[in-house]
């Protein structure tokens, strides 16, 4: 992983890519994403390490990991949740497939005492440690924090629920394309050969997954470019 000079002015910064092409000629460079998961436990904690690489474990049906071949360079990064049904802690890949992720831990969703754990998450940082080298020593969490102005379960009329009225809304608003992702700058470029430990840390540990029938998920999510055939084995 490298931090690189010139910063991209946005996905589309045709300056940035040029200059992608330029480090790494013959390689293949396109829009992508990576998105690792970390399942919350109902044992108290305070920190949480995401698997970056293919390689490492076995990613969930949902996770785009980076493989070893490859380089990504990151233009911007969310922190998101997510809560499925689970049994005995274990999340169905059809369940996982249709959880939908929330931009902040909604009392309407997380329920009100989880809700409550689950804002340490936003009051933590993120840390990034490449090959032993500290790039990113405390990128805070509270960034990532969208609360919609339309809100999941908000009463908008009086009534029951019928198929042709709904008189609470359905679901959180998702204000724009870019709505949950902070910009990263510089811009950051993952090794799929390298060594990357990406951890977010809480103030206090704390219990952040309820128990029973359901399991909350923390999502790494991470927009930018991919760089086939550009890590340090094809170098």
């Amino acid at each position: 992983m490298r931090m690189r000079e010139k910063a991209p002015q946005g996905d589309g910064s045709r300056d940035y890519v040029q200059s992608l092409r330029s480090q790494y000629p013959g390689s293949i460079i396109t829009q992508s994403y990576l998105r690792s998961e970390v399942q919350l436990g109902t044992t108290a904690t305070s920190s949480f390490s995401f698997n970056i690489l293919a390689n490492q474990g076995t990613p969930a049906s949902t996770e785009r990991r980076l493989q070893i071949t490859d380089r990504f360079a990151v233009t911007a990064i969310s922190v998101m949740l997510l809560n499925a049904a689970a049994t005995a802690s274990v999340i169905a890949a059809a369940d996982r497939s249709q959880a939908k992720l929330y931009t902040w831990n909604s009392p309407a969703k997380f329920t009100a005492a989880n809700s409550l754990t689950l804002e340490s998450i936003y009051n933590g940082f993120l840390r990034m440690v490449i090959d032993g080298t500290t790039y990113i020593d405390s990128l805070d969490a509270r960034r990532f924090y969208r609360v919609p102005v339309s809100q999941q379960g908000t009463i908008v009329s009086t009534g029951t629920a019928t198929a042709a009225t709904f008189p609470n809304i359905q679901a959180d608003g998702y204000d724009g394309t870019h709505y949950p992702f902070a910009q990263m700058t510089p811009a950051i470029v993952l090794n799929g050969a390298g060594r990357n430990e990406i951890t977010l840390s809480t103030p206090e540990a704390t219990a952040v997954s309820p128990s029973g029938t359901s399991a909350n998920v923390l999502v790494l999510y991470s927009r930018g470019w991919l760089i086939q055939n550009a890590s340090q084995l094809n170098r």
